[in-house]
């Protein structure tokens, strides 16, 4: 039976970690050494009660580890693809958005609540060069540009494959272009035929698609982790239940295929088990999202708040009070827009009195208190 080696000196151990570490990498594409997972984490779901790193996203921890997961582990020659599905408001586009940033990647968006979905595979893949106005896919460039890595953010991606005309939705352009692509990292202009390789990039597809089955079907499963596995650890490496993820992803298959009338079975195969369902956000996260936003908001009036000292939490249970009294279902865009009802008023108040008084507000220290008694947010200078 083996037994585990015994470090024997601080030397030895030093030795003993730094190889162990590079087990990770092996078979692995050189990019991904870069990352410090538990850093990327830290950075999009913060710590808790740590003010000097709150987070860039609330309630979707388990759906950023998943991510973290997917791309740790993707194979060396395939992009790592991923199908963000659940509620709108969640933050599905946020995250891709916030992800950018963290992996210091470049990022190219294509929406279909606001495209046509009609035009969907010439503006992705490119025209047909014997039409006039043909044009090479914005895709097709934007991952020759970026041949070091890329996060391509396409919204509401089943829109040009549900509402394709010419034939079951598994036949539409839109689906087989992307079945070549996620499988073995190749896809191919409809422009210049040319073949590019987009083994580095990294998919994010959304979808809204039987959100509630979706939903529930998580509820049911409950947390992914495996049992034991703290996700605050800062280990940056999250474990997860197999049978759990298996669970997922064959009710994944069964909803989001819908008896033939959904997504196509062979797309929704090349996402493994990178289903990655938002959770709707209940009173705590909203809670802790306002204050968030508070931050956001005065910074974007170019004032400066000192959130351990200056900053009176009622306003954040004011909010989530508002939106409990109407009935809303929390989600990140009611919350903006409750919070931004209730600070910036009294911030341009307070600009506008401070400039009829000569005073530059430019970086100016404020506190953000609360009046319980009329509701309204009182901005002072500290």
């Amino acid at each position: 039976m083996n037994q585990p080696l015994t470090p024997r000196s601080a030397k030895y151990r030093a030795n003993y970690e730094a190889a162990l570490a590079k087990i990770d990498l092996i078979d692995k594409k050189a990019a991904m050494s870069k990352w410090n997972w538990a850093d990327i984490r830290v950075k999009i779901v913060g710590v808790p009660g740590d003010l000097d790193r709150p987070a860039k996203l609330f309630g979707q921890d388990e759906a950023v580890d998943q991510v973290i997961y997917g791309i740790r582990n993707r194979k060396s020659n395939e992009p790592a693809a991923f199908l963000f599905v659940g509620k709108p408001g969640l933050g599905k586009s946020q995250l891709a958005k916030i992800l950018e940033k963290a992996l210091d990647l470049p990022i190219v968006t294509f929406d279909f609540a606001k495209e046509n979905p009609d035009t969907g595979p010439n503006m992705l893949f490119g025209g047909n060069p014997q039409y006039a106005g043909a044009n090479e896919g914005r895709l097709i460039l934007a991952i020759k540009q970026n041949p070091n890595g890329l996060i391509v953010l396409i919204d509401e991606f089943e829109k040009p494959i549900l509402g394709y005309r010419g034939g079951p939705p598994e036949n539409s352009p839109f689906a087989t272009a992307f079945y070549g692509a996620l499988n073995d990292g190749k896809v191919q202009s409809a422009f210049s035929n040319e073949t590019v390789d987009c083994s580095k990039v990294i998919f994010i597809f959304t979808s809204n698609l039987k959100a509630p089955e979706v939903t529930q079907a998580k509820k049911t499963i409950g947390p992914l982790y495996a049992d034991g596995y703290d996700p605050n650890s800062g280990t940056g490496v999250p474990i997860f239940d197999g049978q759990k993820l298996g669970k997922l992803v064959s009710d994944m298959k069964v909803i989001l295929n819908d008896s033939g009338k959904g997504l196509p079975e062979a797309l929704i195969r090349r996402f493994g088990s990178n289903f990655v369902v938002f959770r709707e956000l209940d009173r705590h996260d909203a809670f802790h999202l306002s204050i968030s936003l508070a931050v956001q908001i005065v910074e974007e009036r170019k004032f400066k708040l000192d959130l351990a000292e200056h900053f009176d939490h009622d306003i954040a249970f004011e909010a989530v009070r508002q939106l409990l009294s109407t009935g809303s279902v929390f989600n990140a865009s009611l919350v903006a827009s409750t919070m931004t009802n209730l600070v910036s008023p009294a911030l341009i108040q307070f600009e506008v009195e401070a400039c009829q008084q000569g005073l530059d507000t430019e970086n100016m220290p404020i506190s953000l208190g609360f009046d319980a008694m009329s509701g309204r947010v009182i901005v002072q200078a500290v």
